[in-house]
């Protein structure tokens, strides 16, 4: 074979070679695009299902009070309802008032109204006497279902607690509220009187 003949062979086996290199580098280079567009629209839809499946179980708690119920009773009340749709397990509430922080309202009458408390419960223990008394219910530790109501105090009107019952029904809006609530994948939030919502790591 003569020395022209292998110039001739390398001259055309050059490019060619390169060409192949180039053909292989975008296929790899389509593969990683490909692969990572794959891994993105995975992500997308994984983050999509965990936000559809938070909002189907997000509570929604806000605080209420009232003085009427059925048929305008005249009712002082006290309520937390989940406006959301799914169940709220109630970690921790508080009730503040003139700068101090009580646990429940008992001890916020206590504080506020010792007389009026000490008369109620007076009257209350005479004999031959109906007075409405508190009805309450348990908060801590307990689960509300979504779009349901539980009222924890209420206190029906008698002329024999109408100091008391007066009283209580200003203390209602001079009274702040806070409370800590978790979801079912035991995510928190904190809420007050104006229905605030504040995600928080955990409950105190």
């Amino acid at each position: 074979m003569s020395a022209s003949q292998d110039a001739n062979e390398n001259q055309t086996g050059a490019p060619s070679k390169r060409s192949g290199e180039r053909l292989n580098f975008i296929i790899a280079v389509c593969a990683i695009l490909i692969s990572a567009a794959s891994f993105y629209a995975t992500y997308l839809q994984a983050d999509a299902a965990n936000k559809q499946v938070k909002a189907m179980t997000m509570p929604l708690i806000q605080y209420g009070h009232g003085n009427v119920l059925n048929d305008d009773e005249p009712v002082v009340n006290f309520s937390l309802k989940n406006a959301g749709v799914g169940p709220a397990l109630i970690k921790s509430m508080s009730f503040q008032y003139e700068g101090q922080a009580f646990d429940n309202l008992f001890a916020v009458l206590n504080h506020c109204c010792r007389t009026e408390v000490e008369a109620f419960l007076a009257a209350s223990r005479a004999p031959d006497q109906d007075i409405p008394q508190f009805i309450t219910s348990p908060v801590l530790n307990t689960i509300i279902p979504g779009q349901d109501t539980l009222m924890f105090m209420r206190l029906k009107w008698h002329e024999q607690n109408q100091p008391l019952w007066d009283k209580i029904n200003d203390l209602r809006f001079q009274v702040q509220f806070t409370a800590c609530y978790c979801s079912l994948l035991d995510e928190c939030y904190q809420t007050d009187e104006q229905a605030a919502i504040k995600p928080v790591a955990q409950c105190r």
